[in-house]
């Protein structure tokens, strides 16, 4: 999807430490440090460890018909964070784009300008992909990410975002009627 993309980099102000970002594709060769960065994140949010393992990475990233794309940022010689993304399509603006799943820097490495190349890399991806826009959800509790998640975009307040997993999506897929706590 973003092979003509090439390599994206940017050199932060005076006033931030140096540091060169590249953001590239990540390859096969990245499952260990995509995973453990997939890892960090829902321990971030408060959750449990993803099951997202480099086995699922190298399975569900590649081949045919992939799930998903990740880009990765090097600082300082590091992977400093990744974006992992998929295609969507809008019928009301009968329009391409693409759902941002994961955004993730390491701590050490935040506040340097990484998460915002990977969001500008993404969207690069989405436009060279024919999209024109992205979509993303963030965890209300999340003040932080919300802070700059908000420098780049507006949150809708007028949409909820609903999810069937677990039980409740086997019984959905099953055709079983709704019970209350699913």
């Amino acid at each position: 999807m973003i092979a003509a993309m090439g390599l994206f980099t940017r050199k932060r102000s005076e006033t931030a430490p140096q540091a060169e970002i590249a953001v590239r594709r990540a390859g096969r060769g990245d499952a260990e440090a995509v995973a453990e960065l997939a890892r960090a994140l829902s321990l971030a949010d408060g959750g449990r460890p993803s099951r997202f393992t480099a086995q699922a990475y190298l399975r569900d990233g590649f081949g045919d018909n992939p799930a998903f794309t990740v880009l990765v940022a090097e600082c300082d010689g590091q992977v400093a964070g990744y974006a992992l993304y998929y295609p969507g399509y809008d019928t009301d603006r009968a329009t391409r784009g693409v759902y941002l799943a994961d955004l993730f820097v390491r701590e050490g490495f935040r506040r340097r300008g990484v998460a915002r190349a990977l969001m500008r890399a993404v969207a690069r991806a989405a436009r060279a992909a024919g999209g024109s826009w992205m979509f993303w959800s963030v965890i209300r509790r999340n003040k932080a990410a919300r802070k700059f998640y908000r420098t780049l975009a507006t949150e809708l307040s007028d949409v909820i975002v609903c999810a069937a997993f677990g039980r409740g999506f086997d019984a959905l897929s099953r055709g079983d009627p709704p019970k209350p706590d699913d």
